[in-house]
């Protein structure tokens, strides 16, 4: 009996020294890094997407966003650099002439300034939907603007209301721009305001894709909405495991519609799988690290998978968060937490709950 006590108190004290060795390799690792590699999934409780679940994705996007420690693994441009190098070719391209625009504007060469920079609008407006935001269209809109003023270019005032119209909040940097430029500027926004405005209506297959106009997100398809000002806008279309869809629309005052046709590519079909496996693994009494999580890593590497699950019951969300671990091959940790759709501030307390399961 004492042999078996003995052998029993051994056995818990390598259990504890084994869980207390893999906490240890994972703060030591984490501590050598500057950034954390994370990829995080939201899933609802039949370990599908809906509405509820792009919610909880973009809510989780803008809080690693704005995060020093982690670095979101972002799967859809990933798949695009891997399935389309040329494209990441142009729009490296694109990157490298901006700072030319830039460089003649400096040196008061308006006329080529403007032509590059109308140039550089025509690529980007053809390949836009591969950007992950459209700072890049108001950068060359704002350049095109001010060399086409200072140029005395015929009837300038068009570009600042293009511009007033995509953005009437935009700001036009002051150390790089003179006051009569910002003036020109608050004058077209005025002028945009005036605009009659229409209905933009973006619908997909699948539903549930969010929708981004002018670089913001404004919500998931099916979506409408009747407050944009009739002119040129920027619409593009994500979906998880499909090629983003773009489309330059020029709004006029009645239903503009846009249907998104999506284009798969290979990470759809690893992506629907490790989705069902994670649910398999969670729905277990015995919660594992999957296995398909190390056949996911030969896609795109990363260090954390974070796996958000939603259950909404009426107007409340009940998160339960689920870290694995990739280095030791192990669920690391899990937290949970409740949100009310109707509270004030709903990102804010959503990205300090991420950060407090997630705290090293």
């Amino acid at each position: 009996m004492k042999k078996i006590l003995a052998l029993f108190a051994i056995l818990i004290f390598i259990t504890i020294s084994c869980s207390k060795e893999t906490k240890k390799i994972v703060h030591l690792r984490y501590n050598s890094l500057d950034r954390i590699k994370v990829i995080p999934i939201a899933i609802n409780e039949r370990g599908g997407t809906d509405q509820i679940t792009t919610f909880i994705s973009q809510l989780t996007e803008n809080s690693f966003k704005q995060s020093k420690r982690f670095e979101l693994m972002d799967l859809n441009n990933w798949a695009l650099m891997r399935d389309n190098p040329n494209t990441i070719v142009k729009i490296n391209k694109i990157h490298s002439q901006i700072k030319r625009v830039i460089t003649f504007f400096q040196n008061n060469k308006m006329e080529k300034a403007f032509d590059l920079s109308e140039r550089l609008l025509t690529h980007l407006s053809k390949n836009f939907q591969y950007f992950e935001d459209i700072d890049e269209v108001y950068l060359l809109k704002s350049y095109q603007a001010a060399s086409a003023m200072l140029g005395d270019v015929i009837d300038s005032e068009r570009f600042f209301k293009q511009l007033a119209i995509l953005d009437p909040h935009y700001d036009f940097d002051s150390n790089k721009f003179g006051p009569g430029i910002l003036k020109q500027f608050k004058e077209a926004v005025k002028e945009a305001k005036r605009e009659k405005k229409g209905i933009i209506t973006v619908n997909s297959s699948p539903v549930t894709a969010k929708v981004f106009i002018n670089g913001k997100y404004v919500g998931v398809t099916p979506f409408q909405s009747e407050k944009v000002r009739a002119g040129e806008h920027y619409v593009k279309v994500e979906a998880d495991g499909y090629l983003p869809y773009g489309e330059i629309i020029t709004v006029l005052p009645q239903e503009n519609p846009v249907e998104a046709n999506f284009k798969s590519f290979s990470i759809n079909r690893e992506l629907n799988i490790l989705r069902t496996s994670l649910t398999k693994s969670i729905e277990s009494k015995d919660v594992k690290f999957p296995k398909m999580v190390l056949k996911f890593l030969r896609v795109i590497p990363f260090d954390q998978l974070i796996l958000i699950r939603a259950r909404t019951v009426n107007s409340e969300i009940f998160i339960k968060v689920f870290v694995y671990d990739v280095p030791t091959t192990s669920l690391y940790k899990t937290g949970n937490f409740k949100l009310n759709l109707d509270s004030e501030h709903l990102e804010d307390i959503f990205k300090n709950n991420i950060e407090r399961i997630l705290n090293y």
